[in-house]
């Protein structure tokens, strides 16, 4: 059985963007950017990622995006620190 790119993009759980930066499924449709054991805010602000238990409503909806949301800022972050 063959699977169409498609299919394998819905299987995938880490998008690796560079060296220490990527963006990892936490949950269904939820997706976090992650450097190097923290997680990105929207504002691009690294912040420590809490075991799931300790992980408040607040931290997660500042840290939980959609895939191309959560790629975007990964891109940002990578960019803004090239400079």
């Amino acid at each position: 059985m063959s699977r169409s790119p498609e299919d394998l993009l819905a299987l995938a759980t880490c998008f690796q963007l560079d060296e220490d930066v990527s963006v990892e499924r936490r949950g269904e449709g939820l997706w976090a950017v992650c450097v190097l054991g923290t997680c990105l805010k929207a504002t691009l602000e690294r912040c420590y990622e809490p075991r799931p238990s300790g992980r408040s409503p607040e931290f997660i909806a500042a840290t939980r995006f959609d895939r191309d949301r959560a790629v975007e800022i990964a891109e940002a972050y990578i960019e803004a620190r090239g400079a």
